[in-house]
């Protein structure tokens, strides 16, 4: 991902599969929100940063079904 202003672009990259581009990437504050296609699936994500900590809540709707998932990421040092 990068950031230029409050605007974001990237890709998201799951855990398995291919990544998917970021759109409509934006910061206010410390909320991040964007979204992406997951095999042809609207996925919406919003991340909220806490000192070196993003807590993100991924929502996407599938066979007409709405499902959340909440995810965590945590900045590390490289030496």
């Amino acid at each position: 991902m990068s950031q230029s202003g409050d605007s974001v672009s990237g890709t998201w990259q799951p855990a398995q599969g291919d990544p998917s581009e970021i759109e409509n990437g934006k910061v206010v504050g410390e909320t991040l929100t964007f979204s992406f296609s997951r095999n042809t699936h609207p996925i919406n994500v919003t991340g909220r940063l806490s000192g070196d900590t993003i807590s993100f809540d991924i929502t996407g709707h599938k066979w007409g079904m709405c499902k959340t998932v909440h995810r965590t990421a945590t900045r590390i040092a490289l030496n």
